[in-house]
């Protein structure tokens, strides 16, 4: 065999050989966790946050998994992450774990997180997905911004903000100073201490909120068909639901006004404070029930249809005006304007109770 013809047969020998040796390292770092479920080991990166006190997480919309996100008393971004394929084939799944992608890096003065995958992804159908779970760990006071579609959060601050638009995923934070803005669907939203300039819109599942302290603008909840309940809450708010119940406990209202505004759920509110602005309280087909301290200070002007009920009890008040549908009362001084409407099948209860 001539000198040429043995050398380039000896690269090729040499190319097979890499391209085995790299596949068996693949095969070596992904284990099968149950039956169709592919995953690799856990893989570590870490950025420098340095001046950098914003992040950006990004994923394809074919990728979906879950994140948490912790803090600390770092100066640095440590994530690890875990790859995972689901499908009934080995080779598939190892196609898929190659298809995935993530980035940590810097760029436009910011952190950016990535997962990324091809457009069109290979996996495709109900039964294949390629998925990413990981864990983030940042420098205390971290302004968060998200775009992951299909990814669960679970966000523990202290952070400066948190922004997650268009998600599809679970979402849970604690601990969100300055800015709240979260747009979700079909899936349950869970905050706890959360403040400043607040605004959170979900449909079809439960937005649960507590120990809320609002800025001058009223905090901003919306839930289309599903329900509202918020605990704890400082400030002013404004709470949309059109097919859940809207509960409103521990309320210290105050700030320019609060408006709640509800249709075929029962309205629940106990006020343990009254300031400022008015509440405006409407529903439409089901009933309203206001409890407020007996130290009350307000005029309260409740109308709701003639068949329906108004009731006014356990506090100390004066009619101004009494008819079938109608009943105005003043409480204290009457210092806050509380104006409560129920149109349609639905009636009001007013009731004074003790505030510690």
């Amino acid at each position: 065999m001539p000198f040429s013809q043995l050398l380039k047969s000896l690269r090729v020998a040499l190319m097979a050989a890499l391209l085995c040796s790299t596949a068996l390292v693949s095969a070596q770092e992904m284990n099968e966790a149950e039956k169709g479920v592919w995953k690799t080991g856990e893989t570590k990166a870490k950025l420098a946050m340095g001046k950098l006190n914003r992040i950006v997480i990004r994923s394809a919309s074919a990728v979906n998994g879950s994140i948490e996100i912790t803090t600390g008393f770092v100066k640095e971004a440590q994530l690890t992450y875990v790859k995972t394929a689901k499908t009934e084939s080995r080779k598939m799944a190892l196609d898929y774990l190659d298809a995935l992608s993530v980035s940590l890096d810097a760029f436009g003065g910011k952190a950016r997180l990535e997962f990324r995958a091809p457009n069109p992804a290979p996996w495709s159908g109900s039964t294949d997905a390629g998925m990413v779970t990981g864990k983030l760990l940042l420098p205390k006071g971290t302004f968060v911004e998200i775009e992951a579609s299909s990814f669960d959060i679970k966000a523990t601050g202290p952070l400066a903000g948190l922004v997650i638009i268009n998600s599809l995923g679970q979402i849970e934070a604690t601990r969100i100073d300055s800015l709240v803005d979260i747009t979700t669907a079909n899936q349950k939203v869970v905050l706890d201490q959360i403040s400043g300039d607040i605004s959170v819109t979900t449909t079809n599942a439960p937005l649960v909120c507590s120990h809320i302290s609002t800025s001058k603008v009223p905090a901003r909840f919306k839930n289309e068909s599903g329900d509202v309940k918020l605990d704890s809450v400082n400030g002013s708010i404004n709470v949309r639901s059109s097919f859940g119940k809207i509960a409103v406990t521990g309320f210290n209202a105050g700030g320019e006004g609060s408006t709640i505004k509800g249709a075929s759920g029962p309205i629940s509110i106990a006020l343990t404070g009254l300031t400022g602005g008015p509440l405006v309280v409407s529903n439409k087909h089901e009933d309203v029930e206001l409890l407020v301290p007996k130290s009350l200070s307000a005029y309260l002007s409740l109308s709701t249809e003639e068949e329906n009920r108004i009731e006014a009890t356990g506090f100390v008040f004066r009619t101004e005006l009494v008819q079938r549908d109608r009943l105005n009362l003043v409480v204290g001084k009457g210092e806050v304007n509380v104006n409560c409407t129920v149109k349609g099948q639905g009636s009001i209860y007013v009731r004074g109770v003790s505030v510690e």
